[in-house]
């Protein structure tokens, strides 16, 4: 047998002639197979919406970024907190069952334990507040934080004159890994700043709304 059917992890697309393959809400990433790349097209469709692949997928939503799974090593593809594939399927898709947007990927991240599906939580050491995704970003984007440690959390954007636009969130939130999808509705595209207050933690972050 050859060597590249002994041993083969990760996952990929192959494609025969004449064929039209589909799929949503997909992770295609880590194909080590010794001679198949992660897409192998001879001649095929390939119509893949909002799905992560190593290499760059036509379509709509589709991301070329780490997926960042929790313990790949062990065959545990569960998504870590600061996974792009958060909140980035299909928005028409049904809710994961945490109702939040769908994830990318096999298995959800729940939002409200901070809980890989499968795994126990595990409480951030440190406040942080991290780039929303996607941006640039049209009609929404969600934007993630860490908190170690209950309290009250705001959540503050801003145009580039420095005017207020929006209070996204300002209330008491638990230690853990949280998400809010903000909406820009009928804001004009633009550079917009989103604020985080939490103690005496402080950051800024940058928004870019494209119609």
């Amino acid at each position: 047998m050859p060597e590249y059917f002994e041993y083969s992890q990760g996952s990929g697309i192959t494609a025969w002639s004449s064929t039209v393959i589909h799929g949503v809400n997909d992770i295609v990433y880590d194909n080590i197979a010794q001679y198949t790349p992660e897409i192998y097209n001879n001649g095929s469709t390939i119509n893949y919406r909002y799905t992560c692949c190593a290499q760059t997928l036509s379509g709509t939503g589709n991301i070329t970024n780490n997926p960042e799974f929790f313990a790949p090593e062990e065959n545990n593809f569960s998504l870590c907190h600061s996974s792009p594939c958060i909140d980035a399927g299909d928005p028409s898709s049904p809710l994961d069952p945490d109702s939040t947007r769908a994830d990318m990927g096999a298995l959800y991240y729940d939002q409200f334990t901070g809980v890989e599906e499968g795994k126990q939580s595990i409480q951030p050491s440190a406040f942080r507040l991290y780039p929303a995704y996607p941006n640039p970003f049209n009609a929404a984007t969600t934007i993630r934080f860490d908190i170690p440690e209950p309290g009250r959390v705001s959540l503050v954007n801003y145009d580039i004159r420095g005017r207020e636009v929006a209070q996204v969130v300002d209330r008491h939130f638990d230690s853990g890994y949280h998400s809010v999808v903000w909406d820009a509705g009928d804001l004009s595209s633009g550079v917009y700043l989103c604020r985080m207050k939490a103690g005496h933690y402080a950051a800024v972050k940058k928004l870019v709304f494209m119609k």
